[in-house]
């Protein structure tokens, strides 16, 4: 474990610093990837704030209702959230900003996608050295400050997480995507992600085996690959 990074000679919070240098790539992400679609450098970094904004919104949001009794009898912090709150919030806020500057909702959406998985992967890595969201005990493993080995989950999820992003940037450039595919598919690959991933994790079951991440991954999966075949039978048929 490592809570803390030797940063100019101070300690700085391991989770705090890969959010933070999540944060910074995905804005120049914004940056370079509104260069390519002929959106001003600023008006990219202003999307890009705003969807910030949108994430920890959602993600904190949805922690506070998953966690009520708990958040009821130790406050809110800084640090506590679900990332599920993001797919739901972020289509919410976008939606409302697409009326006032005249941009069309699923092409800032598809705009967003690629960033939020950068800033989650690099999120993941701080959970990692935190030792938060860690996977069950395993002989192959990170140690944990119980001296226990524990799956290398955060991990995997952050290198999924870059890979499902890369597969969007090329879907993206292979052309193959309509308008509002991209951040559909990161709805549904991220889904699929934490729904399989979540099996490997310590949790509490609420139905069965699942627990309430299962429910939310399933629904982010389910809502998103539905969306998407119904807009494709639709576009096909307005191109037939």
């Amino acid at each position: 474990m490592y809570p803390g990074i030797n940063l100019f000679g101070h300690s700085v919070n391991s989770l705090l610093f890969f959010w933070v240098t999540g944060i910074i790539l995905s804005m120049a992400y914004y940056v370079i990837y509104g260069k390519i679609i002929k959106y001003k450098w600023y008006k990219s970094l202003l999307l890009g704030i705003f969807f910030l904004f949108s994430e920890i919104l959602g993600a904190k949001i949805l922690y506070i209702f998953e966690n009520l009794s708990y958040v009821a009898e130790t406050g809110i912090s800084f640090f506590g959230f679900s990332f599920f709150g993001i797919m739901f919030s972020v289509p919410l806020l976008v939606w409302l900003l697409s009326k006032v500057i005249k941009i069309p909702c699923k092409e800032l959406l598809d705009f967003a996608s690629v960033g939020i998985l950068i800033e989650l992967s690099l999120y993941r890595i701080g959970c990692m050295c935190q030792g938060c969201c860690h996977g069950f005990i395993s002989d192959l493993g990170i140690v944990g400050y119980d001296g226990l080995r524990y799956f290398p989950v955060q991990p995997i999820e952050a290198v999924l997480d870059i890979f499902l992003a890369l597969s969007l940037v090329w879907l993206k450039h292979k052309n193959v995507l309509y308008t509002g595919e991209q951040y559909l598919l990161y709805m549904a690959g991220y889904g699929l992600i934490r729904f399989i991933l979540e099996f490997l994790r310590v949790r509490t079951y609420i139905i069965g085996t699942l627990s309430i991440s299962h429910i939310w991954a399933l629904t982010a999966v389910l809502f998103a690959v539905g969306i998407l075949l119904f807009g494709r039978k639709r576009q096909i048929c307005n191109d037939g």
